[in-house]
């Protein structure tokens, strides 16, 4: 979580608190789609970004995080269902689990749409259908790498 907090790009994230084991965003609930004897076997983060290009800059740059997606197929089951889910949020807005998991289950039953979406199939905040930046993720991940570097 240090790289991501030394990102480009990043706002805010839900904190673990190791001795209650309680996110600070609120409880972690299970999609309606996750069997409960999986539950436990997925990984659950939630972090605000300041735009879609910051996010994906770290997800595919940052060095623990990409040897953890190479890794996700040994370590996980293969999901038959979303994995992640974007959307946008006023700048005053906190998301909590319950959201998220809300989103999640819209992505999941609807695909994408400007309430729900992935990287594959991006909305900006206006709603309409968009594509990621590749020279603004290349300049992101050039800015991490630096800032990592440091952290």
């Amino acid at each position: 979580m240090r790289l991501a907090e030394a990102s480009d790009g990043f706002v805010a994230r839900s904190i673990l608190g190791y001795e209650t084991m309680h996110q600070s965003w609120g409880e972690v609930v299970r999609a309606s789609f996750v069997p409960p004897e999986r539950e436990a076997n997925i990984a659950q983060s939630l972090s605000l970004w300041e735009d879609l290009e910051s996010v994906y800059a770290f997800t595919y740059s940052a060095p623990i995080h990409t040897e953890a997606l190479r890794m996700r197929e040994d370590w996980f089951h293969a999901p038959d269902h979303p994995n992640y889910a974007a959307w946008w949020v006023a700048d005053d807005h906190q998301p909590d689990f319950v959201e998220a998991t809300t989103v999640l289950e819209t992505l999941h039953l609807n695909g994408p749409t400007p309430d729900a979406f992935n990287f594959k199939q991006p909305f900006d905040a206006d709603g309409r259908p968009t594509r990621l930046d590749p020279t603004l993720v290349r300049a992101k991940a050039a800015l991490n790498a630096a800032a990592w570097a440091q952290a």
